[in-house]
């Protein structure tokens, strides 16, 4: 996949943004499925290279929150 589509490997170097992709375990994640959990162990980091995801947190009341939606970057 080419670094160029996206705005967050454009602010790297070529070469920093090929080593980068290098280094990726990519996956698919079907709709509604979870990418990272509240208290996990926080040793991840996502780049969501097509699509759209949507940020959530829950309340006391268990009431979902959309705290954003994010597109590729």
């Amino acid at each position: 996949m080419s670094a160029t589509h996206i705005s967050f490997l454009r602010q790297l170097g070529p070469q920093d943004a090929d080593a980068l992709l290098g280094l990726l375990r990519r996956r698919q994640v079907a709709r509604n499925q979870s990418i990272l959990r509240a208290g996990a162990a926080g040793d991840e980091v996502v780049l969501l290279l097509g699509g759209r995801i949507k940020l959530v947190a829950y309340g006391a009341d268990r009431r979902e929150v959309v705290l954003g939606l994010r597109g590729p970057g």
